[in-house]
């Protein structure tokens, strides 16, 4: 698990639930496609000097392991 600002969390939320989306480029963005959990899809919108990104594998797999239930007993619940 990486250590991401909840900025960066809130993300790959956003992400994960809704889809490729524009973000402006920023130090949260590169931090992300670094890691691998997020990849630029290859469009870009230069008026707002933003670029498309989507969810990996990867990131799916680091929100799974924060937010995975800790106990076997929640999972019945």
């Amino acid at each position: 698990m990486h250590k991401l600002a909840p900025n960066s969390l809130s993300r790959l939320q956003t992400l994960s639930t809704l889809g490729p989306r524009f973000y402006q480029v920023s130090v949260y963005m590169r931090r992300l496609e670094t890691l691998g959990l997020v990849v630029a899809t290859g469009q870009t919108n230069p008026a707002a000097d933003s670029v498309e990104y989507a969810i990996t594998d990867a990131g799916r797999a680091e929100l799974e392991e924060r937010y995975e239930p800790s106990s076997p007993l929640l999972e019945d619940i």
